[in-house]
């Protein structure tokens, strides 16, 4: 059972690595946002809300930085995706998929993948088995 739950703690890297890489990607946003606002002079021409000529370095080295990061996180999720594709069965790289890539519960998982939830949750059972001898055999991880 440890090394059952070992490939769950591993698949579960790549489901935060996508929620880490929605909150960076957020992030981002927010800040090209602030650094673009436009607000409305009563003349009714709009004008940037700052004249600063370097308001955008900031904002660029940040950018690198989440770059980086995502880069990083997808990596993740490629060393995942790679092992979940080392599955024969479809089945089970199907619910992995969804479970652990696509960030869905089991419910939505069961719903997505058209099984019922407690078949759903025999398919995710045995995917991690599978998974859990992958990264033993592969990569000496127990």
């Amino acid at each position: 059972m440890d090394r059952i739950n070992e490939a769950r703690s591993w698949l579960f890297r790549a489901r935060n690595a996508q929620r880490e890489i929605d909150q960076l990607e957020r992030t981002a946003r927010n800040a090209r946002a602030k650094l673009t606002q436009i607000t409305q002079a009563t003349d009714g021409v709009s004008v940037k809300a700052s004249k600063d000529p370097h308001k955008f370095d900031g904002l660029a080295a940040l950018t690198a930085e989440i770059e980086a990061q995502v880069n990083r996180l997808f990596e993740i999720q490629s060393e995942t995706l790679e092992v979940i594709g080392k599955i024969p069965d479809g089945r089970l790289r199907t619910v992995l998929r969804l479970r652990y890539i696509d960030c869905m519960t089991v419910e939505q998982t069961a719903v997505e993948a058209h099984y019922s939830y407690k078949h759903t949750r025999r398919l995710l059972a045995r995917g991690l088995e599978q998974v859990a001898t992958i990264l033993q055999d592969e990569w000496g991880e127990e």
